[in-house]
């Protein structure tokens, strides 16, 4: 709301974080008269899962999702090239981690690093860094035609 006045775009403030509560399950969302903060409801929010990859070995994620997913505002191009850089720079990062937490799995157990490196591939198209590390774990596992199949995918995308 940069190009309102004060008052307006206060008002505007109030009205969406008005809309917020209504819309989101009770505690997701704290607010006051100046400030704005997460509650207490557990919800898990990608970046916070992404910090989190590292630690957590178990942790479920579809790969990392864009940042807002699915949320755009149309009439407002500095707010949508904003929000594309973050989500550009995010995506580098996730898959960032989930490649190097492949890589300590492949050092152990090959099975595990698998659906790490299958998700970075199926998410990213030509990662050639997760390719070559997938058919490297297939090989040690005796899986020549998973090696094939991979190098195919990744020769495609290319």
């Amino acid at each position: 709301w940069g190009d309102r006045d004060e008052s307006l775009a206060a008002r505007n403030l109030r009205n969406a974080l008005y809309r917020l509560r209504q819309t989101l399950p009770p505690g997701v969302l704290e607010t006051g008269r100046i400030w704005v903060a997460r509650g207490d409801y557990p919800v898990d929010l990608d970046l916070e899962g992404l910090g989190r990859l590292e630690e957590d070995p178990d942790l479920r994620l579809r790969c990392v999702r864009p940042v807002l997913e699915g949320f755009s505002l149309p009439d407002c191009p500095g707010f949508d090239e904003w929000l594309r850089e973050v989500r550009a720079l995010w995506e580098v990062r996730g898959r960032a981690s989930l490649l190097s937490l492949a890589a300590r799995r492949a050092e152990g157990d090959h099975r595990e690093a698998l659906p790490r490196l299958r998700r970075l591939l199926e998410a990213g198209g030509g990662d050639e860094e997760a390719a070559r590390m997938l058919m490297r774990c297939l090989g040690r596992l005796g899986r020549a035609g998973g090696v094939e199949e991979a190098y195919r995918v990744l020769t495609r995308r290319l």
